[in-house]
């Protein structure tokens, strides 16, 4: 499912992005090990469709074949996005389970296709850190400049959600936005997360 042309303009500079020889030279671009910025989907329609823009922590799945060196820009978008898609259709893991659940709440009765046609799904920093360590706050000002308030602004429409706390930490001060509990382990196991994608759903379908 890939999204709309805009978004994939948007986000080609990043494949690889210049910040990897600057603020984030601590994060991964090891295109054969699956290593790319990543963690996005939806938005297959027009950016005028969009409602609704779900922003995430930062991305942990991986792609386990990897990309090859010919692969261009626009074919790892596509991959990134279709593996996406595969993930919340198949329900991978508790991560896709709980968004599909999130979805389901916000667009209820409505396909999964419908609901990612409405929908735009992105992480606040799009790489990985070396051994899974936390990606420092420079990656976090780079990524948001270069990539993640574009991202807003293209979808300027919609309402932004916050999914996590540092995820909401990192979008401090912006106009509008919304938070509920980040749907990946482990703050998905603490109390009161699935009450936050509930009252999400209900505020975002009253709308």
């Amino acid at each position: 499912m890939m999204p709309c042309r805009e978004v994939v303009r948007l986000l080609e500079p990043a494949f690889p992005c210049a910040g990897f020889a600057a603020a984030c030279e601590a994060l991964t671009w090891a295109p054969a090990r699956g290593l790319v910025p990543r963690g996005f989907c939806g938005a297959s329609g027009t950016p005028g469709e969009v409602r609704l823009v779900l922003v995430l922590d930062h991305p942990a799945e991986v792609r386990q074949d990897g990309y090859g060196d010919d692969d261009s820009a626009r074919a790892m978008i596509g991959s990134i996005t279709r593996d996406f898609f595969v993930g919340l259709t198949q329900r991978r893991n508790q991560f896709f389970s709980n968004l599909r659940f999130l979805l389901g709440r916000c667009y209820p009765g409505s396909s999964l296709e419908d609901q990612l046609r409405l929908t735009w799904i992105t992480h606040s920093i799009l790489c990985s850190a070396a051994a899974g360590d936390e990606p420092p706050a420079s990656a976090s000002r780079e990524c948001r400049g270069r990539y993640l308030d574009r991202q807003l602004e293209l979808f300027s429409g919609a309402q932004p959600v916050a999914l996590g706390h540092r995820t909401a930490r990192r979008l401090e001060g912006y106009a509008g936005l919304l938070q509920a509990a980040d749907p990946a382990p482990p703050a998905c196991k603490r109390p009161g997360a699935r009450e936050s994608w509930i009252r999400l759903g209900e505020r975002f379908a009253g709308t």
